[in-house]
């Protein structure tokens, strides 16, 4: 299996989403409330975790406003 492949499947934590996208956590789960992103999957203590495939997908395509996200 090639780099990029492992990569797509490596789950991120909510912190390391955060930081990749250059938002709060607090904005991840504000979109998570909004069906804008949702986690790829959720650990048994509820953590939420994203693949980067998932994260470069909602870069690529959010298009609105930062300021109304966070609201």
């Amino acid at each position: 299996m090639c780099y990029t492949a492992r990569m797509n499947k490596r789950m991120l934590s909510i912190g390391q989403a955060s930081k990749l996208l250059g938002v709060t956590i607090q904005t991840l789960r504000n979109w998570d409330k909004r069906d804008l992103l949702k986690p790829d999957e959720l650990t048994k203590g509820g953590e939420r975790r994203y693949k980067l495939e998932s994260l470069r997908r909602i870069n690529r395509s959010v298009v609105f406003n930062q300021d109304e996200l966070k609201q």
